[in-house]
Order: C-alpha cells, then sequence, then structure tokens
C-alpha cells in the first residue's frame, strides 16, 4: 500500500518536471532561472548600501552571499504554497476519478520545488566556493531544508483544503505572501526591522528558518538551539494540515 503511493507520487513528479518545460527550448533550466534573475537584481541594486548596512562592505561578494539562501529559501516555499492552493480545483476532475489521493497531487509541486531548491542551493555553495571558502557547517543546511519542507507541506496541505471552502484564500495568500517577503529580512538586516518593530521577526515563522540559512552562509555559524523554532513550524504545521486534511477531505472531494 505504502509503496504504491509513493510510487503514484514518483510518477507525478516525473510528469510534472517533464511536462512543464517540455516544448521550450531550455527546458528545466527555467526552473531556476527565475531566482537567479531575482538574486542578480538585487545584488545589482542594493549591493553596495545593504553591505555596509551589514557592516561587511569591506568583504567582496557578501552581500551576494547574504541573499543567497533567503531569496532561494522563500521562493521555494512561496511558489510551492501557491501552487499547492491550486492544485485542488485544477485536478478536481481527476480526484473524482482516480483513488490517488489529494496529498500525493499536493507533495508534486512541492518536491519539485524543494529540488530546484536544493540545486539552486547547491550553486549558491559552489559559489561560496569559488569566493570564500567552505565549512563543515554546510551540513546543517540539510536538516534546515527538510524541516522547512515540512513546514511548507503541512501549510499547503491546511490552505488547500480550506481554499476549497473558502475561496478568498486563493486570493488572500499572494498578497500575504508579498507582505511576508518584505517582513522576513532577506534583502535587508534584521536589525532594521528589530528597531522599529521587533514583534514582526517575533511571530514570524519563515525567519527562523531564513536567519540559520543566512548565518551558515555569511558567517559560518551554526547552533544546534537554531534547530527548535524551525522543528516546532514545522510540527505544529504539519499536524494541523493532516488533522485538518483527513477531517474535511470527503467533504472536500463532494465540494469540487
Amino acid at each position: 500500500m505504502i509503496k504504491n503511493k509513493i510510487i503514484n507520487i514518483y510518477q507525478l513528479v516525473k510528469f510534472d518536471l517533464k511536462s512543464r518545460y517540455a516544448k521550450t527550448g531550455l527546458g528545466q533550466i527555467w526552473y531556476i532561472v527565475s531566482p537567479i534573475v531575482m538574486l542578480f537584481i538585487y545584488t545589482v541594486i542594493f549591493s553596495d548600501f545593504m553591505s555596509a548596512r551589514l557592516g561587511i562592505s569591506d568583504q567582496a561578494y557578501s552581500y551576494s552571499i547574504y541573499l543567497i539562501p533567503g531569496l532561494f529559501a522563500f521562493s521555494a516555499f512561496s511558489s510551492a504554497l501557491a501552487i499547492m492552493i491550486e492544485t485542488p480545483f485544477a485536478k478536481a476532475g481527476i480526484l473524482k476519478k482516480v483513488s490517488t489521493p489529494l496529498y500525493a497531487f499536493e507533495l508534486s509541486p512541492l518536491i519539485i520545488q524543494y529540488i530546484i531548491f536544493a540545486f539552486s542551493m547547491f550553486i549558491g555553495i559552489l559559489f561560496l566556493a569559488a569566493v570564500k571558502g567552505l565549512s563543515l557547517n554546510l551540513l546543517f543546511l540539510i536538516p534546515l531544508m527538510a524541516l522547512q519542507f515540512v513546514f511548507t507541506f503541512g501549510l499547503g496541505l491546511l490552505f488547500s483544503v480550506f481554499s476549497v471552502f473558502f475561496r478568498d484564500i486563493k486570493e488572500v495568500v499572494p498578497i500575504v505572501l508579498q507582505l511576508l517577503f518584505w517582513a522576513t529580512p532577506i534583502v535587508y538586516p534584521a536589525e532594521i526591522i528589530e528597531k522599529k518593530a521587533p514583534i514582526l521577526l517575533d511571530i514570524n515563522p519563515l525567519y527562523y528558518f531564513i536567519k540559520p540559512y543566512q548565518n551558515i552562509f555569511l558567517f559560518d555559524e551554526f547552533k544546534i538551539s537554531d534547530f527548535i523554532a524551525p522543528f516546532f513550524a514545522a510540527s505544529v504545521a504539519f499536524l494541523l494540515g493532516f488533522y485538518f486534511y483527513k477531517k474535511l477531505i470527503s467533504a472536500v472531494k463532494d465540494v469540487l
């Protein structure tokens, strides 16, 4: 039973990976173009000013190193969440005809986005190796990315199920994601918010994922305690998402 579900998810991921850009010249390369273009734009526009604010203006490529993990992490999170919320509506006809559960269709875009995330981070690590050097602390990226995957899956399940009953969620989430991007210290240092509205950091779960990424990349620092908040956020999101999915999935199929 579990083996069949894993095979189904694998087939869905394989199909989605190949089909999205099947007839384009660059093919699957398009998956990583957007985050790399974002990285280039923010580096060109904000590099000198933000490097000074970070206190690293004397280090070459320092702002790019700071940007890489935060931009790629947020891109994976926001893209996966947006697609997962649309999935019940996009797959409504199929869900009524096949036995494949909704969460399998939700997992497919999520896995794809995190494959892109992993590949993007690998490119970032190659860049880091070229301009600064590597350390064993980079290994902590793996469990952090795994926790972010679980966190995104839980939220995606939760919002996608509720969006079937409350259609406004589909319209609200993209707006919230835009606000969340600018409320999270990704393109600017955390100190800017800490001085004006520290509560925005305290209640922002993404901050507790992105800050350790940035510390590892830029300062080669990581503490085991940095896992606590991401683990808590991932656990709560997964449990809530799984609970409401099990409770409402029958009604979801009826409404669709």
